[in-house]
């Protein structure tokens, strides 16, 4: 059962690899894409079990979350949902190696 009037905020990034990022090229690495993109995809697919293992995903991903500490916020939330509840990506930009991608798990949009 869930509270009423409860904001859970889980922040940090999906991929945030400080010692790749380039300022004078914010393009997005092709590995920080693939990596986002993986933890998106296993997000939206409820594959919980990969997600706590990020580790076996692939060099992308263990590229893309160097340490943990960005990562888990992410992973507390996602303990929250519900299998009826719709989950939404609010922000899905990758700047050179750190992904801003955002999801919202809302409890009633009507109101």
């Amino acid at each position: 059962m869930r509270a009423e009037g409860v904001l859970v905020v889980g922040s940090g990034n999906i991929v945030h690899n400080p010692s790749h990022f380039q300022f004078h090229n914010p393009a997005p690495a092709d590995w920080a894409q693939r990596a986002d993109s993986e933890i998106r995809a296993r997000i939206m697919s409820g594959d919980g079990a990969a997600l706590i293992a990020w580790q076996a995903l692939g060099t992308d991903v263990v590229l893309g979350i160097p340490t943990p500490e960005h990562y888990l916020p992410l992973l507390y939330v996602l303990g929250l949902w519900q299998p009826d509840d719709k989950l939404y990506v609010f922000n899905d930009s990758v700047i050179s190696a750190i992904s801003m991608t955002s999801f919202l798990l809302p409890q009633d949009l009507q109101n």
